[in-house]
């Protein structure tokens, strides 16, 4: 009984097990619980600059595929091979600190610019001095 019960486990395992050909059946503009009923949950997700990316690992005995669901606003966008990235992290890093370092200069100078407009402009007036005349 044991191992019946043993089978029967695997089989209803087995049975709903996602492949690449079910991916397939994800079309742009479904909805985000569309794309679960079809393939399920994904094996990680990110969210960056207002788009939710569900990344789909599926493992053959002999080989790995990778594939992506990127979704706007609850909808399919992009279905297919995962993207990658146009730049490194490591390279974004660099970027991003050279951009940072760029923007700290232009304020700095900014704000000199703006002390020495302020310090001329509240620099106290030299008036004339007075001229006497000569008691006799």
């Amino acid at each position: 009984m044991r191992v019946f019960l043993l089978i029967i486990a695997l089989l209803a395992l087995t049975a709903c097990q996602t492949t690449v050909k079910d991916f397939g059946e994800v079309k742009e503009g479904m909805r985000k619980y569309d794309v679960l009923e079809i393939v399920g949950g994904p094996n990680s997700s990110t969210r960056w600059k207002g788009r939710d990316r569900w990344t789909y690992r599926f493992i053959d005995r002999d080989s790995e595929e990778v594939r992506e669901v990127v979704f706007k606003e609850g909808r399919v966008i992009y279905a297919g091979e995962q993207v990658p990235p146009r730049v490194t992290a490591e390279d974004q890093d660099k970027i991003n600190e050279e951009s940072n370092r760029a923007a700290a200069l232009r304020e700095t100078e900014l704000r000199q610019k703006l002390y020495k407009d302020w310090e001329e402009a509240n620099q106290p007036k030299a008036e004339p001095l007075p001229t006497f005349r000569r008691v006799k």
